[in-house]
């Protein structure tokens, strides 16, 4: 991995042994977030600076159909979300599961949830740019 990261253009380092569960200890207080609520992390703190790192949101950005990804909320997304509480919701749908569950109130959805949507199966993502 690294010198394909350093041909591209990357600068690059190894980190020292046990580096990562020392780091994990010392920002556990950013690492860990409330039962209702899940936080992507994405990298934390170098011992340089001197403010945290925001935490990045999990919601869903995208729907990937077979080897394409759609926006969620952009022209040719097969089902109809809707985006409250920095989270993406799918109101109730006959003939729609998500993790193979009926949707019959409306759910909050996640990166990695599978819809399938009669014959046709979905996966939602994050696509960042």
């Amino acid at each position: 991995l690294q010198p394909g990261l350093t041909a591209a253009g990357y600068t690059t380092s190894v980190a020292a042994a046990g580096a990562l569960p020392t780091g994990c200890a010392n920002h556990i207080e950013l690492i860990r977030s409330p039962e209702a609520e899940l936080k992507l992390i994405t990298r934390l703190p170098h011992a340089l600076e001197s403010k945290p790192v925001e935490p990045v949101a999990l919601a869903p950005t995208h729907i990937l159909i077979g080897n394409r990804a759609v926006p969620i909320f952009g022209k040719g997304s097969p089902l109809q979300f809707q985006h409250r509480d920095r989270q993406v919701w799918l109101p109730a749908q006959e003939g729609v599961l998500v993790n193979e569950l009926p949707v019959t109130v409306e759910i909050p959805l996640a990166p990695g949830d599978e819809i399938d949507h009669g014959e046709l199966s979905y996966r939602l993502i994050i696509v960042r740019e």
